[in-house]
């Protein structure tokens, strides 16, 4: 009977420089050739004569670092995560157009080119005299006028949501769809949907007896003497990259049954200052887009806030790096950041201002901020987690700055040690005292010089798993074993790379994803390998 063979390979793996230039003497023999255009990608053998440089390569490792390629029909910039607040505003006593007296309840939304918006008004119903109980049968009436919803379409939306509670702690919600044709959503256990659409620019009467939907919606197993009204929502909600503005105007709201109708407090608005009455946080607009005030390049990175409500306002622009494309500044040089900046600011309120996050993580993140600007030229203090500092031309306004500083200082400054970086994130926000304030910054030419192999020569362990043993790497499957090794040709560790195969495709290794780097005739991949054993037919 033939034997079968188990096969078992082990491979030292071990990257030293990796990528390097050229210098004035050549480290790989090179001769002069034309260039000839290749259908396919051509590989060229070359050993190294000499020993490959020890000193790892720098160079820019973001992609569209002056922010001149954008995408979505220019809405936003290419590699890098937007988020922009939407516009929200509400009004508890609005005088625009009341169907009746003096006063009406109002709501409008507009969702940002980067994240939609919503908000609402809300009233939770008088129960000291009484509780609003289905069993004695409630309705709900109000009158409503949608002013606009230009993206009907696209999740424009204006609906009700109606809460009923019992008192052993359960609830159901009752949506009613008053503007919205985008599609719905299925019952639920708890949820239930009602699609009234009606036309846009007149008024409208919901009279709706709540009991009823109820039953309908829930069925009478859900049914109880304890379940009663607690309180009634008007929402509007506009998407992401909205064409338009979603405004609602209602009027006249009552919670009635055959013997009472006083459980909604100033429901027709006419107290004249919103009592009773809550709505959710206003918010100002938050616009990304490109600018041609620039120092490199053709465009800037533009994030700003106008202060159109009393609300608050943000816009980000983010890279984030994981594991398998962490960075590291382990050491003096190694890892160097620098860009341009203006800022602008009504120079007079604490709240607002732009700063760029580091976030790093160890177990637990940490974050490291920068501030560019703030209205009063003030500072926070530092958290366990956050460390605050003033860039040089902190305070600057309406000026182009040009910052520049190796990581690794500051990190010791602040006493963040031996930590992975996982974030970058330009932020500028505005609250502002008063309407018109905008808070603005520009950014252009950001650039981080580092290895783009980060731990080219497996030096720096992970010190929280020893299934991906090697910091910025990631393990390809787990058929193998993968483990730092002293034997090594440089430094004090190499990648051990080891499978025992069980079957066919059996494999294991690693990988660093999303690398960038400019391409460059005199740049050529170097590393140096071992295979220590190989066995089977």
């Amino acid at each position: 009977m033939e034997r079968k063979h188990a096969t078992v390979i082990a491979l030292t793996f071990v990257l030293v420089g990796l990528m390097f230039f050229s210098v004035d003497t050549p480290l790989v023999t090179q001769q002069d050739v034309e260039p000839v255009i290749h259908e396919a990608p051509e590989i060229i053998e070359q050993i190294a004569n000499e020993p490959v440089p020890q000193e790892p390569l720098k160079m820019n490792v973001l992609s569209n670092p002056s922010f001149d390629t954008w995408i979505m029909d220019d809405k936003f910039p290419e590699d890098w995560t937007i988020a922009a607040t939407g516009h929200a505003n509400s009004s508890r006593a609005y005088t625009g157009s009341p169907k009746y007296d003096s006063y009406a309840g109002f709501a409008e939304a507009m969702g940002s080119n980067a994240s939609s918006a919503s908000t609402y008004l809300r009233n939770d119903l008088d129960d000291s005299v009484s509780y609003p109980f289905l069993k004695y049968g409630v309705s709900l009436s109000l009158d409503w006028y949608v002013i606009a919803n230009p993206d009907l379409l696209q999740w424009g939306l204006v609906y009700l949501q109606v809460e009923v509670q019992n008192f052993t702690g359960s609830s159901n919600a009752m949506y009613y769809q008053l503007s919205h044709l985008a599609g719905t959503w299925g019952n639920g256990t708890s949820n239930a949907y009602f699609l009234l659409n009606d036309t846009i620019g007149s008024w409208h009467t919901f009279d709706r007896n709540i009991t009823s939907d109820f039953l309908a919606a829930f069925g009478p197993s859900q049914f109880s003497d304890t379940h009663y009204v607690n309180r009634i929502w008007l929402h509007v909600s506009s998407p992401g990259q909205a064409t338009g503005l979603v405004q609602v105007v209602c009027d006249d709201v009552s919670m009635y049954n055959s013997s009472f109708s006083s459980w909604i407090l100033n429901g027709d608005f006419e107290a004249g200052n919103g009592a009773n009455w809550l709505t959710y946080q206003l918010r100002n607009m938050g616009y990304v887009g490109k600018s041609i005030d620039q120092t490199d390049g053709t465009y800037s990175l533009n994030m700003s806030i106008p202060a159109i409500v009393d609300g608050r306002g943000s816009v980000q622009a983010s890279r984030d790096f994981y594991d398998t494309n962490a960075f590291f500044a382990f050491g003096p040089g190694m890892n160097t950041i620098s860009w341009d900046w203006k800022y602008h600011d009504a120079a007079v309120d604490s709240n607002q201002w732009a700063y760029v996050q580091f976030g790093f993580y160890n177990g637990t993140n940490y974050f490291l901020e920068l501030y560019m600007g703030r209205g009063d030229d003030s500072m926070e203090g530092n958290s366990t987690t956050t460390a605050r500092i003033r860039l040089p031309g902190f305070g600057t306004r309406d000026s182009w700055v040009h910052t520049e500083f190796d990581l690794y200082d500051l990190m010791q400054e602040v006493g963040f040690i031996d930590l992975k970086l996982t974030l970058i994130r330009f932020e500028a926000m505005n609250l502002p005292l008063g309407l018109g304030e905008k808070v603005e910054l520009l950014i252009d030419n950001f650039v981080m010089e580092t290895d783009p192999f980060a731990n080219p020569s497996f030096e720096y362990l992970d010190p929280y798993t020893t299934y991906d043993p090697f910091q910025g790497w990631w393990r390809s499957t787990s058929n193998g074993d993968v483990n730092p090794s002293t034997t090594s040709h440089s430094g004090t560790y190499s990648a051990n790379i080891t499978v025992d195969a069980t079957g066919i495709g059996a494999a294991d290794g690693l990988y660093r994803s999303e690398l960038y780097f400019e391409f460059d005739p005199a740049l050529f991949t170097d590393f140096w390998w071992q295979l220590e054993d190989i066995q089977g037919t």
